[in-house]
């Protein structure tokens, strides 16, 4: 039976084809046997099983040009291009916000150098930094943006995050032989006469 693609609907992966007889025939994107995505205009050649079309082809008549979203049915459709989809954002938006948020630690990253000393902003501010830098390279790995950003970030967070990692181990061990000495002093110190 020939026909052409009436209706399309991307949430439901449905629709409706006009046959030449007259009736109408749903279908769905199992039944889609084209490459390209269902386009409303479309000639299709198809067979039917009661109301619905199935095994939908592509006929040989020129379709009319359609204004309409191309979408592949579920079994032709890459799950990456489904979820970009839903989400709202193409690869080249998702480059482009992890571009930003490896701009945004590297930005952050130029005060912390001077600043991480200061007990609750300076940890903050290397937090947030590195957060967004790692965040910045793993999109730029996904989406297959440039790293070197997110690298001089991370990179440049880490030097605080070491130095002070390094400090407070140094003042810990220290306060530790400070007592230590102290409490083995102390039996003789009692006997010194102030």
């Amino acid at each position: 039976m020939k026909g052409q693609v009436l209706d399309f609907s991307i949430q439901t992966n449905s629709g409706v084809i006009a046959s030449d007889d007259g009736r109408r025939y749903s279908f769905t994107g199992d039944g889609w046997q084209i490459p390209t995505p269902p386009q409303i205009g479309m000639p299709v050649d198809f067979d039917t099983n009661g109301g619905t079309a199935i095994d939908i082809y592509a006929a040989t008549r020129n379709a009319p040009p359609s204004s309409t979203p191309a979408v592949l049915p579920p079994a032709q459709t890459p799950a990456a291009t489904v979820v970009r989809t839903r989400a709202g954002a193409s690869p080249q938006d998702l480059e482009g916000r992890g571009r930003v948020m490896s701009i945004i630690g590297l930005v952050i990253a130029i005060p912390t150098l001077f600043l991480f000393w200061i007990p609750v902003f300076g940890w903050t501010l290397m937090m947030v930094g590195l957060g967004l830098s790692i965040a910045g390279l793993v999109m730029a790995k996904q989406h297959g943006g440039s790293a070197g950003l997110a690298i001089g970030g991370i990179v440049l967070n880490a030097i605080p995050v070491t130095i002070y990692t390094a400090v407070a181990v140094t003042i810990f061990l220290f306060w530790k032989i400070i007592t230590g000495t102290i409490s083995t002093l102390l039996p003789f110190l009692k006997w010194i006469p102030f």
